[in-house]
């Protein structure tokens, strides 16, 4: 019987060798990526259909429904395009498997990013499943269970609705979310003979330029990870190529192995040898053409060729640019505005240095532009002050104190610009996807009919001349010149009233499409430093916004949909005259037309066109300069006998000569209608506590006294003194009010997104070894803002905050107080901690699957500052954080029902513990959350 035993072990421990050798185990990527699966699909069926079990056998050739095995699929960078892979229609089903297998106990975290539905059974045990309409995301859901020493079949069961169809999948442990020590990610029945060479890894090539050569570097990435066993060789080499002769090889090199060691797959990165400029001349006599060259990489048996073209006027403007920044460096000349100075030569040696390490198609407009850049070095090298000496459109740059980048804008100069002579200055906006040069030459009427905004941008051409100066700004691209787009604009108007002879009761503001949205806002938000608006084709109410159309509000939501609804600030343009054309076939025209109906209803001055056109009006509105002559022929009234402020927030509590000082509640409207009477003012006021009034330079200086009507009171203030006043109850006292502990006031009201208004940086909690990654993926996401915002936040860890950053900067903490130093240093100042797996929110403790709460509050080490705390107390958590709407309050806690929120406008069907706004003390409210969500939470 003992013999009989040990011939079965024997049997068994041959035949595991056996099959062992047939399966097919994956290393992860740097991030735990897995880009090598198991997949079956497109499948066809009914939901329950689709539930497959435990009996589901997972291994390569398996049939899993009729005419549907299981195969390989690779994708280099983890990201699966399935209806590209799988040719799959909508409303279809695919099936990715493997096997888990374990040496020890681990606990590990599977992170998802997948579109629609996503249903996961690790030993048939159902691990996560939802099924939601919803974009293809990143890291969307995540998902932590525990394995046992052994193996563990793995399913991820996708459900495609309509539209893309993408997963990416990562696998960590989830004590610190690397990739796992303890377990092989393995493909049973699959073999390295199987397995595409090519679609294991991608390749980077790129160069440094500077003014006598070029330095290649090559980065080799296999963020999908690779198969055990498998090692690359990558050589890399450098080849002449002239048009009229044969390849001249001039060097070639091997960079190392890309393999799989140890549990995951590192990257490998090298720089090549330079390439000097001096080999590369095609001419002896010709001292600007140089060959083109290609940079070759091979991986294994893959080659990638890139081919690079330079120039040596190129390469001369880097030398120039690089120059002149030493000698700004060094003050030996400081122009005046020098930051711009600065700013613009970084920018364009960035920019040139970009075109030519990514090969850019375009040979002409780089030179064109390392023209003009070189035109701003010279300046600079000489001593002289660039701005004033040049004339016509240029591309310039600001370091933005929001996020500390290099800005972009674009200015016109007018040819006749001479001293002792004010002119009027135009801000035209761009549209979705606009650039600032391309906005300039639409203005002037030279819009190409098929040409994309980036060629645009760099083919401004010959320009009409123009009595005027423009400025255009970037606003950040896509924000839709809400928050730090506003903030960008308004920066670039005071620069150019501070740098240029600009009238100040000459300044109009224009835009296109998204632009035209952000004229209209800008426009009405600082009715007081504009003489005009031309909003062209935008949208100026949120109500009609698909993505909040049928969708049942939450209160805050309804006040911050009127708070980005131009519509609700028309009150403010009284003295503001609006021109607004809209297109007959843009559906829908109440887009324009809630606008121009409020204004007409106020009484106020509206020029209104309707062509029969569609989206695109601004061809024939900017052509041959139709709306510049309307804009100019209206003048700014400096001190204006009538002003009508409303506002639902502090920071827009100025206009002209009136200045809100305290609303009853914040993102509630105020409203204050002030008119001069010879020597009074009378006033009507609503939700306003707090008021102060200019004293009027039109009345007669031997007035002593000014007396102010203020809702059926008068109250007298003496030449000289503040005209300040509060309500105490029912009736308005002069002079300021008491006050003491915090308040909401100017820039510190919230909502949360009121901190992106100010300079902001991302702190990365770094206590907690299991949250680090998660915080510092989350701190990624958000300063990395998708779908054409510019905005890039800096991020730095807990320990590396200062004084001297926390009294200047918004500090966004992502982790609590066992996670980030300076929450955890705050915690017992603010009104919401976490302790343990609850969130405590005043007396209430509240938990949930995929916990977390964000909110924004007053930095108690700073007063004058925002913190937003992000906080959850895991991983899964914190990176459900990237599923908030757009639209926040003061404060939310949130679960994994807020899954079906990601990348919307608003929550709509998803749905959060707790959200709201805190009071006017910047205390929780009595009720602190939404009936909306109370309601949900009930089904």
């Amino acid at each position: 019987m003992r013999n009989l035993l040990a011939l079965v072990m024997a049997w068994v421990a041959i035949s595991w060798t056996v099959v062992a050798r047939a399966d097919l185990i994956i290393r992860p990527g740097p991030q735990g990526g897995l880009g090598t699966w198991l997949v079956a699909g497109p499948l066809f069926g009914t939901e329950k259909a689709m539930r497959f079990s435990g009996e589901q056998e997972i291994v390569l050739g398996a049939t899993v429904m009729p005419g549907r095995d299981f195969r390989l699929l690779q994708a280099p960078d983890g990201q699966f395009d399935l209806q590209r892979e799988l040719r799959a229609p909508s409303q279809a089903f695919a099936l990715f498997g493997a096997v888990l297998r374990a040496s020890s106990p681990t606990r590990v975290l599977l992170i998802l990013g997948a579109d629609d539905g996503v249903r996961v059974t690790v030993d048939d045990r159902v691990v996560l499943d939802k099924d939601l309409w919803r974009p293809p995301l990143h890291d969307d859901d995540a998902v932590a269970f525990d394995l046992s020493p052994g193996d563990h079949p793995l399913l991820i069961r996708l459900r495609q609705r309509s539209g893309p169809w993408k997963l990416s999948a990562r696998l960590l442990d989830a004590s610190n979310m690397a990739p796992c020590r303890t377990v092989q990610f393995v493909l049973p029945g699959a073999s390295l003979d199987r397995v595409d060479e090519s679609k294991l890894v991608q390749v980077d090539v790129g160069l440094d330029s500077f003014s006598d050569r070029y330095e290649p570097w090559v980065h080799v990435m296999a963020q999908g990870g690779l198969p055990e066993g498998v090692e690359l060789d990558v050589h890399a080499s450098v080849v002449k190529t002239p048009p009229k002769s044969g390849e001249v090889l001039v060097f070639t090199s091997f960079l190392g192995k890309l393999a799989a060691r140890g549990h995951r797959v590192h990257g490998l990165k090298a720089r090549l040898l330079p390439l000097f400029a001096e080999g590369l001349m095609a001419d002896a006599a010709d001292d600007t053409t140089e060959h083109p060259f290609e940079v070759r990489v091979r991986v294994g048996a893959r080659e990638t060729r890139v081919r690079r073209q330079g120039h040596a006027q190129i390469r001369r403007a880097l030398g120039q640019i690089d120059r002149a920044l030493l000698q700004m460096r060094e003050h030996t000349h400081e122009p005046q505005e020098a930051e711009v100075v600065a700013s613009t030569l970084a920018l364009s040696r960035e920019r040139l240095a970009k075109y030519v390490s990514e090969g850019d198609d375009d040979l002409a407009a780089t030179v064109d532009e390392a023209k003009a850049a070189s035109t701003v070095a010279r300046h600079v090298l000489d001593k002289q002050d660039p701005l004033p000496l040049i004339r016509g459109p240029m591309r310039l740059a600001y370091p933005s104190p929001l996020d500390g980048k290099n800005r972009p804008f674009g200015v016109y100069v007018p040819p006749s610009w001479q001293e002792g002579k004010t002119y009027p200055l135009v801000v035209v906006l761009h549209g979705l996807n606009g650039l600032p040069m391309q906005m300039i030459r639409i203005y002037f009427g030279q819009d190409h009919p098929w040409r994309r905004a980036p060629w645009e941008d760099r083919h401004v051409g010959s320009l009409a001349p123009l009595d005027a100066f423009v400025v255009s700004p970037s606003g950040f691209g896509n924000i839709g010149y809400r928050e730090f787009g506003e903030m960008d604009v308004m920066h670039l108007v005071q620069w150019m009233k501070r740098t240029y002879p600009i009238d100040p009761n000459r300044v109009y503001v224009t835009g296109l499409s998204m632009g035209g949205t952000g004229a209209g806002a800008i426009g009405l938000r600082y009715a007081d430093q504009f003489a005009a608006a031309a909003p062209l084709c935008g949208y100026h109410s949120y109500a009609l916004r698909n993505d909040m159309a049928n969708r049942e509000l939450r209160g805050w939501e309804k006040m911050l949909a009127a708070f980005w609804s131009n519509v609700s600030w028309a009150e403010r343009g009284k003295n503001l005259p609006m021109y607004v054309v809209h297109g007959k076939q843009d559906k829908p025209v109440e887009n324009s037309l809630m606008l121009i109906d409020r204004y007409r209803e106020l009484g106020y001055s509206m020029l209104a066109e309707h062509p029969d056109v569609g989206h695109n009006v601004w061809q024939q509105t900017y052509e041959g300069f139709k709306a510049h002559r309307w804009l100019v022929q209206h003048k700014r009234v400096e001190e204006p006998a009538q002003v009508v402020l409303t506002t639902a927030s502090l920071r827009y509590g100025d206009l002209s000569w009136v200045h809100v000082k305290q609303l009853e509640r914040h993102l509630q409207w105020g409203r204050v209608h002030a008119r001069l009477q010879r020597e009074r003012i009378d006033v009507r006021t609503e939700g306003v506590r707090s008021l102060a009034l200019d004293w009027p330079k039109s009345i007669d200086a031997s007035v002593s006294e000014l007396t102010v009507a203020i809702d059926g009171q008068s109250l007298g203030f003496a030449r000289g003194s503040p005209v300040v006043m509060h309500k105490d109850g029912d009736r308005w006292q002069s002079g300021a009010p008491e006050q003491s502990g915090l308040r909401k006031e100017r820039g510190l009201s919230g909502p949360i997104h009121d901190a992106f208004l100010e300079p902001l940086v991302f702190v990365v909690g770094t206590r907690d070894p299991r949250l680090t990654n998660a915080n510092l993926q989350v701190a990624r996401a958000l300063s990395f803002p998708p779908f054409g915002v510019e905005a890039r936040w800096p991020i730095v860890a807990d320990v590396d905050v200062d004084s001297a950053m926390a009294s200047s900067h918004a500090l966004f903490l992502i982790g609590g107080a066992g996670s980030n130093a300076i929450v955890n240093r705050i915690a017992d100042k603010l009104p919401l901690r976490l302790e343990g797996n609850q969130v405590v929110l005043g007396g209430h403790r509240l938990e949930g699957k995929e916990l977390g709460m964000m909110f924004i509050y007053p930095n108690p080490e700073h007063p004058r500052r925002y913190v937003i705390v992000l906080a959850a107390p895991d991983a899964a958590g914190t990176l459900r954080a990237l599923s908030l709407p757009r639209l926040l309050p003061d404060y939310v806690v949130y679960d994994e029902q807020v899954a079906g929120a990601r990348g919307q406008m608003v929550l709509g069907t998803a749905s959060l513990l707790a959200g709201g706004l805190f009071d006017e003390q910047w205390s929780l409210p009595e009720v602190w959350v939404d009936p909306v969500d109370s309601k949900r939470r009930k089904k």
